[in-house]
């Protein structure tokens, strides 16, 4: 009995896999494709963050502050994903140029990254002129 109570007495405790969330489960990673050159530029952002401000994070050219800075064009497996506001599609309509809409297109400052954006390709326009002029 005694060798019995022995051996049980130093079983290791097993321990439950921790599920607790990692940071890297908030990762998003993204695509800025040059629409004239096709550069590419792989970024990584989080959820919750906009792509104008990943955008701007790593230098990618978006200015924002006007929805002709903010254009950008979702590729075609995730315009699903990358919802669209009605306000949205009227400011789209009214301020950029027919010749550049398409389905795909979004405003940066208003699509919020999301784990189903995870591996998106962004077509960014080049900038028009200085920062001054938007």
């Amino acid at each position: 009995m005694l060798r019995r109570v022995a051996t049980t007495a130093f079983k290791p405790a097993s321990r439950a896999m921790s599920v607790a969330p990692q940071a890297s489960d908030r990762w998003v990673d993204v695509t800025f494709v040059n629409a004239h050159s096709g550069e590419r530029w792989p970024v990584t952002g989080l959820e919750g963050q906009t792509l104008l401000d990943l955008a701007r994070a790593n230098n990618i050219g978006l200015r924002g502050g006007t929805t002709r800075a903010s254009h950008v064009c979702v590729s075609k497996e995730f315009e699903g994903v990358v919802p669209t506001t009605n306000d949205m599609i009227d400011e789209i309509d009214e301020y950029i140029p027919s010749s550049q809409i398409n389905t795909g297109s979004r405003l940066a400052d208003q699509v919020v990254l999301t784990k189903d954006m995870r591996g998106m390709n962004v077509a960014v326009p080049l900038p028009e002129g200085p920062a001054e002029f938007p």
